[in-house]
């Protein structure tokens, strides 16, 4: 709809609302989500939450019926990650050692639970085109996948990987993990650019330097009403919004609070606990509010992942310990022209002291 670009291969998620809800060429009308939840997590999340409303099907991939996969025809609920086996891919990337470690699984999932693999192929299985021939080649690579099952890629890479004699059964044998010794270097054979060379400085973003820099430097009118600026923040306990139905995770004290600096708390007498109400363009919230000294003055600080206030979802610890979406202060039209990236940090916004009855 605003021709926004893509970037590192992901669309912005920014206009997916209003690709669902202008009609014409192109429209989205069905839609699958794996373990996200955006009528949280995008901005302007009251649209969203009105766009996947209108989808003619919407399958969620998920273990809880949420603000958004409340919305799905269907639900496909993953096997656990105590009910599946374990090799670690993504945080190698930001090791300091060579180690490899594969745990099995604890328990035995019921007879009709599916890993997020399976369901992942069924769905592929499903879409491939009719006729007989096809149908056969589908059946083929399910079952040559399905042998093979997780258990079964792992070995197959790590017979293929640079350790001589280092496969699943030694690693099954080594509870603990394998220590494989210091990293190795691997440059400039791991990059794809034609010179071999780290493009820190990519043609893209030089030509936005001009745009960005007059940003910057021009003149910034003060708004009267929107005087302050709103930031994310994220609390390590509770990171996600998957983290919020754990109530080990939530307990104790009210981590949705927002932060406000000490100068500003005296210019609109505020103290720990008083509850504010937070405007934007987009929006308006209340919650409570922390005085602190440290974050910047004239700026709010309020957590992400929070809002779990729909009355039609199944998440008991999370609905008790709601807190307040920030997303609905964010404008989904506010993007960085380069990448069309969301703007969610720096948004104009004012606050306003309530009464201690609401």
């Amino acid at each position: 709809m605003r021709n926004l670009p893509s970037f590192a291969g992901e669309l912005p998620v920014s206009t997916l609302a209003e690709e669902i809800l202008t009609e014409g060429d192109g429209q989205i009308k069905m839609l699958i989500t794996n373990s996200g939840n955006p009528v949280i997590s995008t901005p302007n999340g009251h649209k969203m939450d009105k766009a996947l409303s209108t989808l003619d099907y919407m399958v969620a991939i998920d273990f809880y019926i949420n603000e958004s996969s409340r919305h799905a025809h269907i639900i496909l609920p993953p096997t656990s990650s105590l009910e599946r086996p374990h090799y670690n891919l993504a945080f190698h990337t930001l090791a300091v050692q060579n180690t490899a470690k594969y745990s099995e699984a604890l328990f035995i999932p019921e007879k009709n639970a599916r890993s997020d693999m399976q369901i992942y192929i069924e769905l592929w299985s499903r879409l491939q085109p009719a006729g007989l021939v096809n149908r056969v080649k589908t059946w083929l690579t399910k079952r040559a996948i399905y042998k093979k099952a997780e258990a079964g890629i792992v070995d197959m890479g790590l017979k293929k990987g640079p350790y001589e004699n280092l496969d699943l059964s030694q690693l099954k044998q080594s509870v603990h993990g394998v220590d494989l010794g210091a990293l190795q270097p691997c440059m400039p054979g791991r990059l794809f650019t034609a010179d071999k060379q780290i493009h820190l400085f990519p043609q893209e973003i030089k030509k936005d330097m001009a745009r960005m820099e007059a940003e910057f430097n021009c003149t910034i009118k003060k708004d009267v009403q929107f005087n302050m600026l709103l930031i994310g923040r994220r609390d390590p306990r509770t990171n996600n919004s998957w983290m919020h139905n754990s109530y080990r995770m939530v307990k104790g004290k009210d981590r949705c609070i927002a932060f406000v600096h000490t100068k500003d708390a005296k210019l609109h007498k505020l103290q720990d606990g008083d509850i504010i109400r937070v405007i934007s363009h987009t929006g308006e919230l209340s919650i409570p509010v922390a005085v602190t000294e440290n974050i910047k003055v004239g700026v709010v600080s309020i957590p992400h992942g929070w809002g779990h206030v729909f009355k039609d979802t199944q998440l008991s610890i999370a609905n008790k310990h709601a807190g307040v979406n920030i997303n609905i202060l964010m404008d989904e039209n506010a993007v960085d022209e380069l990448s069309g990236n969301a703007v969610l940090a720096g948004v104009a916004i004012s606050i306003e002291k309530l009464p201690q009855n609401g």
